[in-house]
């Protein structure tokens, strides 16, 4: 480690122990962003943004989303191009394109005045004050021309002296107890005129370095949100720093990376026997409140906490969901079955367990005999459907107390886990007893006397067929759901291998459809519904023979008679599917279709103007191989402009492939083998373990991207990486102590030096589909060179979207809370474009059912990044923020965020996962009669469950591709399990949530299929968690998403 590094927790201690000694303060932009204020970097962009788009009017819509590294490099390319401006990231990129884009200073001043007008002090703005009331903080000197800081001290009763450059006189004037000074070297927005030119800027030196050198006399510099740009403040800095002064300089960085101008500093302070440090902080917010959390005390404390855990308005009742109450066009049956009676009462008693670390659960029900007594635990107590005596003679030496009879209701079964636990196995025992079959005691039932024989690889196995039974609640009512399964057992009934039974309950299932699913749930409804199944305790199960109904609203279809009204139990209603936007040969226009690859073939990608226009010409491909396999690679890349037609099979969906050039309207370019764009690597391995050659293999691949990377990388450009079979024991491997996965490894290094990789296997070489394999290659190519094929229809740019998704790192952190990854992906606009990564470390996670969940401060701080990221990427929040999220939100976790995004006026926290239990069969009506139709449930269809619970069709039934009046099945296989979604916070309705979602899920770009089941916001989060295990820092920069896939 640098010597110069420190941690924020070691920078905390040292001004703590040297209160007594007062803090100056030298804020940046980087402190504002949060504050709604633009940092330099992102001025820039803006202006080098404005000036090409003033240039080329046509091209605007396609640099639209300024905070993708593709968008900056079509820009810069376009600069670099003209020969007349700075190169990128030289020292006077801002003051040039300040002057270039605004031409005078009203120009400049009006830039900034719209974000000064809009700026509101957050939370780091608004400690300072108490820092400054406690005498820890008393002077801030600011190149901010927004007046942030003394906008926070005037709300909090704070005297502020105010310094501009236009009356630096008062810098002289006496301190005083309880005030602060805030001195804007830039000048400030309201009284001075504004210095951001480098002729302005100059002239500044003589006036600060004489006064900030008195003042760094007694006090410590720390230096927040500052990047080091101005080379004026800089050699002031650096001539302070050269001589002997008491001051300690604490340079507070926004992650791990140090600046060079950051880095020449600290050592020249340190060479000249200075105290200076570089802290690796989340930024300016999050080092204040550390800062104000450890030195405040008392009255200012609670201030300080009272402040950061204020709650905003927005953390209102969240709103209902309903569906329409109009008459129903559709009935839908599900697989869910009412209780017409459960049993009433329960024992209850206290148990002495054994001392030492063992699985209590599995314990108790190793001491009696499950036929007989049936139990579930609470802390040290245990219900239990059983005779007194027969419990008494199981457990009865473990008694702590008397057995108790318990009284309970529905609405005790609705409430507590462990009572539906006891429910549901005492609802097996009954089975199990009453009908003479078996069990696993806890969900599955099936009659051992009815078998039959498969085959499979020539060999036999029983099959049985099996019923899940599990408890699910809908509004007050309790249902059991019947999801029919197989028991498949060797012949001497013992188990066989995971991907046997995979494979043989494929193969039974894998098009079972409507129809047939219907007949099996009938047959298990005649054996176990209306009938009194007694449970140990002699309590009474029984359930009705007919199922839930659900009725569908489609304003687009004629409605039902009305007295199939009366079948309806649950409402729900039919979402149209959400369009997405392609390009045309026409420069200008744009054309909505429902269907990505036939929107493509019938048009261009969305971004057809950048080619169209000559700013991206062309799409480059570079190689690494094998020297063997070179000749494999070959072919499949010539192969991509000739023509393959689909299978027979996919012909309902897949359209013919003609080339790429002729798909996507853009040349690509291969590399002949041998040249330097055509790495081979040596696969000579010898270590003798299996773990260590993958290593070994997966680096010697980064060495190969790092010399394509020197050869200067062309925009647009994708690397094919070639796996053989003979790798493929190579690809993912579990040691005792480790797991290894070549794939993330390496894309997690390429990602982190912007390198764009596609993985190519043998098996897709040496797939028999060409045509798939062609298109779904050709979409990798196209959207990994950084291009939009396609984006979402979309009114709504005030929307924006977050998936949360967590990975578990037990190679490096075994016991250690860093081993839990978060990744965060992130889109900024409803229109879907754009989607973005960031990863972190949960610091204190809450496991709970072996998933981590945030504590409050865990998740106030994923909030605060979040809003950095909007502000910093759009230079204004959006108006509403949807966060996805595969677990719930914890009570902690809402609070958090609704904190940390603090200033978004509408937050929808949206738990969505699939909902293994409910399957549900669609019908049409033929002679007045509803029959089983055999196309499944219509994808964007949503049943109400709950005020807070909807199940939503994400995979279902939509329009082929061919044919509009006919219906397509995407995978033609099973019953399409819905997702269920679940809102914690928020006000829209069920509508616009799964519209969204049935809009997310149409931009995974990494294929060409009609949907993904889950919105790419999760189907990117938990992969790029899983992907982050591998990468070296999580600093706080962005990537593209595409970087990934």
């Amino acid at each position: 480690m640098i010597p110069y590094k420190i941690a924020i927790d070691a920078f905390i201690r040292s001004i703590d122990i040297n209160k007594k000694r007062p803090i100056c303060l030298l804020l940046g932009a980087g402190a504002s962003i949060s504050s709604g204020m633009p940092s330099a970097e992102r001025c820039i962009w803006e202006w080098k943004r404005e000036i090409f788009i003033t240039k080329n009017p046509l091209l605007r819509e396609t640099v639209g989303e300024l905070s993708l590294q593709g968008t900056k490099d079509r820009i810069q390319k376009w600069l670099d191009q003209r020969g007349e401006y700075p190169i990128l990231n030289s020292p006077e990129e801002y003051s040039f394109y300040a002057k270039e884009c605004y031409i005078t200073e009203q120009d400049r001043r009006s830039f900034f005045q719209q974000y000064v007008e809009m700026a509101k002090p957050h939370i780091g703005y608004k400690l300072l004050p108490l820092l400054a009331q406690a005498k820890i903080i008393k002077t801030v000197w600011t190149t901010n021309f927004d007046g942030l800081v003394a906008r926070a001290c005037h709300s909090n009763d704070v005297v502020c002296i105010e310094i501009g450059l236009d009356n630096t006189q008062r810098i002289t004037r006496q301190h005083r107890e309880g005030e602060i000074r805030v001195v804007s070297l830039h000048g400030d927005y309201r009284y001075d005129e504004l210095k951001n030119t480098d002729e302005q800027l100059r002239h500044q030196e003589e006036n600060l370095k004489n006064n900030i050198e008195h003042e760094l006399q007694d006090y410590d510099l720390v230096v927040i949100g500052y990047s080091g740009r101005d080379k004026s403040l800089m050699t002031v800095l650096e001539n302070i720093f050269s001589k002997t002064v008491k001051s300690r300089l604490f340079w507070c960085g926004y992650g791990e990376t140090i600046s060079q101008p950051v880095m020449e500093l600290l050592e020249l302070a340190r060479k000249n026997n200075r105290d200076a440090f570089y802290v690796s902080t989340e930024g300016f917010d999050d080092t204040v409140e550390q800062i104000s959390r450890k030195l405040l005390n008392d009255n200012m404390l609670s201030k300080a906490l009272s402040m950061l855990q204020e709650i905003p308005c927005i953390a209102k009742k969240p709103a209902k969901f309903t569906a329409p109450e109009n008459d129903i066009s559709s009935l839908i049956k599900s697989n869910a079955y009412p209780f017409v009676k459960l049993p009433s009462q329960f024992l209850k008693v206290t148990l002495k367990y054994p001392e030492g670390s063992l699985n209590y659960i599995d314990w108790l029900n190793s001491k009696v005999d499950f036929k007989e007594v049936v139990l579930s635990k609470i802390g040290k107590e245990i219900i239990a459907f059983a005779d007194v005596d027969k419990l008494r003679e199981y457990l009865g030496e473990f008694y702590l107390s008397t057995p108790t009879v318990v009284n309970f209701s529905k609405t005790d079964v609705l409430n507590d886990t462990r009572i539906q636990s006891l429910i549901r196995r005492g609802l097996i025992q009954s089975i199990v007893k009453n009908l003479e079959f078996s069990s696993d005691q806890n969900k599955r039932i099936w009659n051992p006397d009815v078998s039959s024989i498969e085959f499979h690889n020539g060999k036999k196995y029983k099959i049985i067929d099996a019923l899940i039974l599990n408890l699910n609640f809908i509004k007050d009512d309790i249902y059991l759901t019947f999801k029919p399964d197989l028991l498949v057992l060797n012949l001497d009934e013992s188990l066989p291998d995971h991907d046997v039974v995979k494979t043989i309950k494929n193969k039974k299932f894998g098009y079972q459809h409507n129809k047939e699913y219907s007949q099996i749930l009938e047959k298990w409804a005649d054996i176990i519904t209306k009938k009194d199944l007694i449970v140990s305790g002699g309590g009474i199960f029984n359930l009705g023979k007919k199922p839930l109904y659900a009725g569908l609203v489609n304003y687009a279809t004629r409605k039902l008679p009305t007295d199939f009204n009366k079948h309806a139990t649950q409402k729900g209603l039919i979402i149209q599917d959400a369009k997405l936007i392609f390009g045309s040969n026409s420069i200008s226009n744009e054309i909505s279709h429902i269907n990505p690859l036939k929107g493509l073939v019938e048009n261009r990608p969305w971004d057809y103007k950048n080619t169209s226009s000559g700013l991206c010409p062309e799409i480059c491909i570079n190689v690494i191989s094998t020297r063997q396999d070179a000749g494999i690679v070959n072919n499949l890349l010539r192969g991509i402009h000739e023509k393959s037609l689909p299978e027979k099979s996919e012909q309902d969906y897949l359209h013919p492939f003609h080339g790429f050039t002729n798909a996507f309207g853009v040349p690509i370019t291969f590399p002949k083998i041998g040249e330097n764009t055509w790495r081979f690597v040596d696969e000579a391995l010898s270590a003798q373990k299996a773990i260590d050659n993958a290593k070994s293999l997966a680096n010697r691949i980064c060495y190969e991207l790092d010399a394509l990377k020197k050869l200067e990388l062309r925009t647009g450009t994708v690397v094919i990486i070639y796996i053989p079979k003979r790798w493929e024991l190579l690809t993912s491997i579990k040691s005792e102590h480790e797991y290894f996965d070549l794939h993330d490894y390496i894309k997690a290094y390429a990602a982190q030096q912007g390198i764009s990789t596609q993985f190519v296997r043998e098996k897709t070489v040496n797939s028999s589909q060409s045509c798939r394999v062609k298109w779904w290659l050709s979409l990798a190519f196209y959207v990994k060179a950084m291009r939009t094929p396609w984006r979402l229809e979309s009114i709504d740019n005030q929307t924006a979207f977050v998936g949360i998704g967590y990975s578990i790192n037990r190679n490096t952190y075994p016991e250690n809370s860093k081993r839990i990854v978060l990744g965060c992906s992130h889109i900024y606009s409803a229109r879907g474009e754009g989607m973005q990564f960031q990863l972190g470390r949960i610091e204190n996670p809450i496991i709970h059912h072996h998933n981590p969940y945030m504590s409050e401060e865990d998740a106030r701080r994923t909030g605060e990044k979040i809003r950095q990221m909007f502000f910093d990427a759009k230079m204004q929040l959006p108006r509403r923020v949807v966060i996805h999220k595969r677990t719930a939100f914890t009570a902690e976790e809402q609070r958090g965020f609704i904190q940390g995004l603090e200033g978004v006026e509408d937050i929808e926290l949206i738990e969505i996962n699939f909902e293994d239990s409910f399957r549900y069969l669609s019908s049409k009506l033929v002679n007045n009669k509803l029959e089983i139709d055999g196309f499944p449930i219509a994808r964007g269809t949503v049943i109400v469950q709950s005020s807070n619970t909807a199940l939503l069709w994400v995979h279902g039934a939509t329009p082929s591709a061919q044919n509009p009046s006919f219906k397509y099945f995407q995978g033609k296989r099973r019953i399409p399990v819905p997702l269920v979604i679940k809102r914690y916070v928020g006000q829209s309705d069920i509508s616009q949530l799964a519209n969204e979602i049935l809009g997310l899920s149409k931009m995974n770009w990494n294929t060409f299929d009609y949907y993904s089941r889950l919105p790419v916001t999760l189907e990117s989060a938990n992969d790029i968690a899983r992907i982050g295990v591998y990468f070296n820092n999580f600093s706080p920069m962005s990537y593209d998403y595409r970087l990934l896939i």
